[in-house]
């Protein structure tokens, strides 16, 4: 297991950082061109569909809380809390592509 130091949590937080925000112009992009989006009636769409498009809407809000309280947990020493908050897109991720199969 890693062992859990200021200088492991800090890179780690770089690096995820500079992707999740470079990810947040095609995820805003996938947001707003969304199939569910342009439907004229909701009444057939399946619930599966619904939380994949939960997870797209979702994704730029989730990606911006996560830097920001990923950080913020960073600044106050609790590390684990840190990489836990910036593993949170991931799991949206990891969900949209589960609905999407």
């Amino acid at each position: 297991m890693m062992n859990i130091t200021k200088e492991n949590t800090r890179l780690i937080l770089v690096v995820g950082t500079v992707v999740y925000l470079l990810s947040l112009l095609p995820g805003s992009y996938f947001t707003l061109s969304s199939p569910i989006v342009m439907r004229a009636s909701f009444d057939d769409i399946k619930p599966i569909e619904w939380v994949n498009f939960l997870c797209i809407i979702s994704f730029p809000a989730v990606v911006l809380v996560s830097v920001y309280s990923g950080w913020g947990s960073y600044n106050t020493d609790r590390l684990k809390g840190a990489l836990i908050w910036m593993c949170i897109p991931l799991i949206t991720l990891l969900l949209f592509f589960v609905t999407l199969l």
